[in-house]
């Protein structure tokens, strides 16, 4: 069947298939005088590993983020090493099945983010071994390491990341044809005007 008219498309900010995965840089900041973590004088569920090294600590839920499974989430460091995530049961958000929102910790070593920020990738075809655990709790003793994340534009200069429009025209090669039928109506008006005006002389 043949389509008259003009079709546009535009798809802002959709990945260009539903398996495609996200990625995203995450910069690492100062945690917050308002924020409040559970802490116990023993070992903390997330336990410092290394001496030289960060205890990051976020939620993970902005607008892009979904996933069906705690681990289709991969966090890398800038040198391609994975970091496990630790994953706070409680905080997970489901919706439609699929999860949008979760409280993650995991363990930062000084040396890897002087080569540049972790990386974060989401989706159906990534997979990672992060553990859940009922809660985080954080050792007394690891407080003053304590981080939390944001998330930062790919590029180095902090830009935003360009959003992709694609736009998809669909032309009919009968619209010439198509377009003198819109004027058919306006003929028969004009036509019936000048004879009423030929009718009143």
């Amino acid at each position: 069947m043949t389509r008259s008219g003009i079709a546009l498309l535009l798809l802002l900010g959709l990945p260009a298939s539903p398996l495609a995965s996200e990625r995203i840089a995450l910069a690492i900041r100062e945690i917050p005088e308002a924020f409040r973590l559970e802490t116990t004088t023993g070992t903390g569920t997330v336990a410092g590993l290394q001496d030289a090294s960060l205890l990051v600590v976020g939620t993970i839920n902005w607008p892009a983020f979904s996933v069906r499974d705690a681990n289709h989430v991969l966090l890398t460091d800038a040198r391609g090493q994975p970091l496990p995530l630790v994953v706070e049961r409680s905080s997970l958000f489901s919706e439609f099945g699929e999860i949008g929102s979760l409280r993650v910790a995991f363990e930062l070593p000084v040396a890897a983010l002087a080569a540049g920020l972790p990386r974060l990738a989401w989706g159906q075809e990534v997979h990672a071994r992060n553990s859940l655990v009922d809660r985080l709790v954080i050792a007394d003793k690891d407080r003053a390491r304590l981080r939390t994340f944001v998330p930062q534009a790919e590029d180095s200069a902090g830009a935003s990341e360009p959003q992709l429009a694609s736009v998809e025209i669909i032309a009919d090669s009968n619209a010439d044809r198509y377009y003198l039928w819109y004027l058919l109506p306006v003929a028969v008006l004009f036509g019936l005007l000048a004879a009423r005006k030929v009718r009143l002389r």
